[in-house]
């Protein structure tokens, strides 16, 4: 029996192989963590002016999200303000009024 070289010839063509060249790539910067960021600390300041308990929770997400999705290399002091503001204006509501938050369809 004949093998696969000796029916169709040499597979590899010396004349068509091309070495690999690794591209220069450049890498389009993510502003998502930039953008919660930014809306995590305007709800904290919503949450603590309007004592809107749902709108520091939404802060503290958004915060949280924000530092997760950040990059290593970046500071994290955007990130962890954001935090500690969403997280003093959640503490803050609920200071002002304890009981449970209340939902929309409930």
């Amino acid at each position: 029996m004949a093998s696969n070289d000796q029916l169709f010839g040499d597979a590899c063509r010396p004349n068509r192989i091309k070495r690999f060249n690794v591209k220069d790539y450049v890498a389009r910067p993510d502003s998502t963590p930039e953008y919660l960021n930014f809306l995590a600390m305007l709800c904290s300041m919503g949450g603590l002016a309007l004592k809107i308990k749902w709108v520091g929770w939404v802060a503290l997400f958004c915060a949280c999200m924000a530092f997760a999705n950040g990059r290593i290399s970046d500071e994290n002091k955007h990130s962890m303000s954001a935090i500690m503001l969403s997280a003093s204006a959640v503490v803050m509501c609920y200071m002002s009024s304890p009981e449970p938050l209340q939902t929309f369809f409930g």
